[in-house]
């Protein structure tokens, strides 16, 4: 039998996985910008391209949106699958009991 609490904790686990892929967006971005500040001493053609090759490889805006995206889509969809299948069943349980209470 599914309960409201059970719903609740797949949308809270949902909520989760969407805060962990903000967090590591930040992160990311956070380190590139790390690296901007420390590389300042350097020339500035080295910079510039490591700079060009992090910001490809690493910027979850750029080229690795793709891949970003991918590294969390597979548990967005199955906990977005899980709310909909306890949603579904609850509501399912809810008109069952409502039908046996008007049949009685």
């Amino acid at each position: 039998m599914t309960c409201p609490f059970s719903l609740r904790k797949a949308e809270a686990d949902k909520a989760v996985i969407a805060k962990v892929r903000e967090n590591f967006r930040d992160h990311l971005l956070m380190a590139l910008s790390e690296a901007r500040a420390s590389t300042l001493g350097i020339e500035p053609s080295l910079r510039e391209k490591l700079m060009d090759d992090l910001s490809y490889y690493f910027h979850p805006d750029s080229n690795m949106t793709d891949t970003f995206s991918d590294a969390f889509s597979s548990a967005e969809m199955a906990a977005q699958d899980r709310v909909d299948e306890l949603s579904d069943e609850y509501t399912r349980e809810r008109r069952r009991a409502g039908y046996s209470v008007a049949a009685e």
